[in-house]
């Protein structure tokens, strides 16, 4: 079992790289379209205040009325940076400070966060001590410390998660549809895949 949930790791590693590269090209991709239309806006307003100049504000005079004509200046392209500097900053800023909220509380925040609650070694549920056991014998096997194991009990769709900075701090989270629905064996490979990613490290991209 061991060489199984090693073995996972380069597929753990292979879709991390992928979760950080979409976010990245998400982020530009967004960047890039608020700099795009404000570009094109730009170049439409400009387009038109040519097309609008003329006298300026010297005064004609047209069924006994004074009208001023005023010249429309054009804007500078550059200002189209400035929407998209702005959302950037938004982002990188609301990044940090989520960052710093999670970092306070770790796994546990996340795992709670979706409504998880803690499965304490007492428990008298036969799925949730069996959910333990399968944990317990993971850990074992891997080296590192038996994590804290959240059950999420109104989530009845097939799921898992690790959360964490370290292996010394990671949390499991379970749902209540993998416990019920899985064989043993089944869930055994449900949280082993979870171990690599405690093991790889890149259950820091659940914070």
């Amino acid at each position: 079992m061991a060489t199984d949930f090693y073995s996972r790791q380069d597929t753990a590693r292979t879709s991390t790289t992928w979760l950080v590269v979409m976010f990245l090209l998400a982020v530009i991709g967004m960047v890039g379209s608020i700099f795009a239309i404000t570009y094109v806006g730009i170049e439409i307003y400009n387009s038109q205040a040519k097309n609008s100049r003329g006298i300026g504000m010297d005064p004609s005079y047209e069924g006994g009325h004074i009208v001023n004509r005023v010249i429309a200046s054009d804007l500078s392209s550059d200002l189209a940076y400035l929407p998209a500097v702005i959302s950037l900053l938004l982002i990188i800023f609301g990044t940090l400070y989520k960052v710093s909220v999670l970092r306070r509380g770790g796994g546990t925040t996340v795992a709670e966060g979706l409504g998880g609650k803690r499965i304490f070694p007492d428990t008298q549920d036969p799925t949730q001590r069996q959910l333990l056991n399968i944990v317990e014998e993971m850990a074992i096997a891997s080296g590192i410390p038996v994590p804290p194991v959240f059950f999420l009990e109104n989530e009845d769709s097939i799921n898992a998660f690790a959360a964490g900075y370290s292996p010394s701090d990671a949390v499991l989270g379970v749902t209540r549809g993998c416990v019920e629905k899985l064989t043993r064996d089944e869930l055994q490979g449900v949280i082993a895949h979870e171990f690599s990613h405690v093991l790889n490290g890149d259950m820091r991209i659940s914070i």
